[in-house]
């Protein structure tokens, strides 16, 4: 990765050009600060839960042999234990570093974009993830029986910057949830939402429909699941009157 600092000057707004020379400098410095040795570890990581979810494709969870991942990817099994100690670690990981890419990705957008544009676009982008509709069963099943586990595992800030090298990665991002995300949403949008609505229930409510969407439709309509998402959210944006 060639690293390069580039200074940009607004002469309109001296504090627009500090925060973007802060926020490069942090990338710059999380990716300096990663060895070589570290970068190989987490190279070699990432290659193993890529692999491990092409064959989530054609194969149920329990039925996936590490032996065959870590043939594919030319690595020890203990290599792979050291990395993942249990399989669902590889779903942990997975959906951590989703979860971090869609709401860096959200929150990067412009502050005065609505509040239902806001959480439409984090369904556009949780719907990419899920195009494949035996991906999204067999970790939805792991995550519904090891949710605990799930929660609790941590990916760090090196990891994050590795496999999204544009991205800036801070601590409340890289431990929040979905849910905690619609929460905050709601926050930042309260002159434009309901005073009286339940900023819990209503975050509840849109990870209803975040998971159970998916949950209810035939496979085959899978392909389709954005313009899906965004009908159920109509409605819901026609009850609030948002």
């Amino acid at each position: 990765m060639n690293v390069c600092l580039y200074k940009v000057t607004f002469s309109f707004d001296r504090k627009l050009e500090t925060t973007l020379r802060l926020e490069i400098n942090q990338e710059i410095n999380v990716y300096m600060s990663i060895s070589l040795r570290q970068k190989k570890m987490m190279k070699t990581k990432h290659a193993l839960a890529m692999a491990f979810i092409e064959k989530l494709k054609e194969q149920k969870f329990d039925t996936i042999s590490i032996k065959d991942i870590c043939a594919q990817t030319d690595v020890s099994e203990a290599t792979f234990f050291n990395y993942f100690p249990q399989k669902v670690d590889v779903i942990a990981y997975l959906l951590k570093a989703k979860i971090f890419k869609t709401v860096w990705t959200v929150r990067s957008l412009q502050k005065n974009m609505p509040f239902t544009r806001r959480v439409e676009k984090t369904f556009e982008l949780f719907a990419e993830e899920i195009k494949h509709p035996y991906v999204f069963f067999e970790v939805f099943s792991m995550i519904a029986m090891n949710k605990a586990q799930i929660e609790a595992f941590s990916i760090s800030c090196e990891e994050l910057q590795y496999i999204y090298p544009d991205c800036t990665c801070e601590e409340k991002i890289r431990t929040i949830s979905i849910h905690d995300f619609f929460e905050e949403l709601i926050d930042d949008a309260r002159n434009e939402i309901p005073k009286t609505l339940c900023k819990h229930d209503f975050a509840q409510f849109l990870l209803t429909i975040l998971t159970g969407v998916p949950l209810s439709i035939p496979v085959s309509e899978f392909p389709n699941i954005t313009q899906i998402y965004h009908n159920h959210l109509s409605i819901l944006w026609n009850i609030f009157q948002l």
